[in-house]
């Protein structure tokens, strides 16, 4: 999304999702995290109007790639970067927007960073490394996966989003039957199909997720 701006200047959302083959509801989130993380993004209205970065920060934002405009959105949370296999888009992106910081605006990001810690490592176990990795590809690519877990055996999904709770990722995906989650732990023999499928418009991944805790909640 940065390239774009970058390149093209002032972008409805329409446009960017369009360019990005992705619904204008995911365009406004990434916006969101863009500007969470230092970004200086506006709007203007009016029917000439659209997002745009401020002009003395494109210098400093070129040869962003695409690796790293997914990891922006992890800033501040290296751990969990690492657990996807972005740990190091994650630390290249990073230096490059401590680089267009002003020396005010970087000891404030650095204060953060030496004050608060998230750690999001399970007390047991070890993490399915591996497993993680492939499906926040698949995710991101909106790839069709083949998986078997412990209950079934050779589904075809299609993955909507991972989600790590106190510790634990889980995988949240559509089948030809319903939507449903998976312990990412509890899952082998993965593999792509080769197939990717269009992203539903109507899936919210934090609102899905939130109906489903507090169903396991009332069921327990």
């Amino acid at each position: 999304m940065m390239l774009l701006l970058e390149s093209r200047g002032r972008m409805t959302a329409a446009q960017l999702a369009n360019e990005l083959d992705v619904s204008r509801r995911t365009v406004m989130r990434d916006i969101e995290a863009l500007g969470m993380a230092g970004v200086p993004i506006y709007s203007t209205r009016g029917r000439a109007g659209g997002f745009h970065i401020w002009e003395g920060f494109r210098s400093q934002l070129r040869g962003i790639t695409r690796e790293e405009a997914a990891g922006l959105s992890l800033l501040g949370a290296e751990d969990v970067a690492s657990q996807l296999g972005l740990g190091d888009a994650v630390a290249r992106v990073r230096l490059k927007i401590e680089q267009a910081l002003t020396p005010e605006l970087g000891n404030e990001m650095a204060t953060i960073e030496q004050r608060f810690h998230h750690d999001a490592t399970p007390w047991e176990g070890e993490l399915p490394s591996r497993a993680i990795a492939f499906f926040e590809l698949a995710v991101r690519r909106r790839r069709v996966v083949r998986t078997s877990s412990q209950t079934e055996t050779d589904v075809e999904a299609r993955p909507l989003g991972l989600v790590l709770k106190a510790g634990e990722w889980f995988l949240v995906a559509e089948t030809s039957r319903q939507r449903t989650v998976w312990p990412v732990a509890d899952l082998y023999a993965f593999s792509t199909t080769g197939a990717r499928f269009p992203y539903p418009e109507d899936f919210n991944l934090v609102e899905w997720w939130e109906k489903y805790r507090d169903r396991v909640s009332r069921t327990s």
